[in-house]
């Protein structure tokens, strides 16, 4: 048994110093200096605080969200496209899984939206942990549905407003906030200003 461990010693010396190298040996220069390029510097991300975020902050930063979707909404359905991964900047999965479900159920074979909804005003409800909660307005007089002749078509009877309570989240990054979930609300239960506010 000892000679076992006395030769393991021996065999990890001798790594050891062939590791190192052998004593009183110079070390060599190389040859040729190499310059690596500098990478570029990266551009930081602001992540965004919300435990330090003023309630204008908030307001601010989910009226932004808000935007950023209904412009990505547009872009979609401009170019003709139904790829929902395009809304995934502004949406969280579950939003978006929820809104391309809500689109394909709402809207009838050979139906297309045109437009989207206008934002016509946004309350704070308040910041619950990671969520920043709002009350949204929104207009369905700025969208068209046609079907494959270009003719348009009424679809049931869509109210000229709609009220929802928004849940937003931080985006993965933390530069952002991302639609996370939306609860149809009677306008009733917000203040009468809200659909005002355009």
């Amino acid at each position: 048994m000892r000679w076992r461990a006395l030769a393991t010693v021996g065999v990890m010396a001798a790594i050891a110093v062939s590791a190192i190298g052998c004593a009183g040996e110079e070390p060599t220069e190389p040859s040729e200096t190499i310059e690596l390029p500098t990478p570029p510097p990266s551009e930081a991300l602001a992540v965004l605080d919300l435990e330090t975020m003023t309630d204008e902050e908030l307001l601010a930063e989910a009226r932004r969200a808000y935007q950023g979707f209904f412009d990505d909404v547009e872009d979609m359905r401009a170019s003709g496209s139904d790829n929902y991964l395009a809304l995934d900047e502004w949406t969280t999965e579950d939003f978006r899984l929820n809104v391309q479900e809500d689109f394909d159920e709402y809207l009838p074979e050979g139906v297309k939206a045109e437009g989207v909804q206008d934002l016509l005003g946004m309350e704070l409800v308040g910041l619950s942990g990671s969520e920043v909660l709002t009350y949204a307005c929104l207009s369905n007089e700025t969208v068209t549905y046609v079907d494959s002749d270009g003719e348009t078509v009424e679809l049931r009877n869509e109210p000229g407003d709609s009220v929802g309570e928004i849940t937003l989240v931080l985006s993965p990054d933390e530069s952002k906030l991302q639609l996370h979930e939306d609860v149809g609300v009677d306008a009733d239960e917000v203040s009468g200003s809200l659909c005002a506010q355009s």
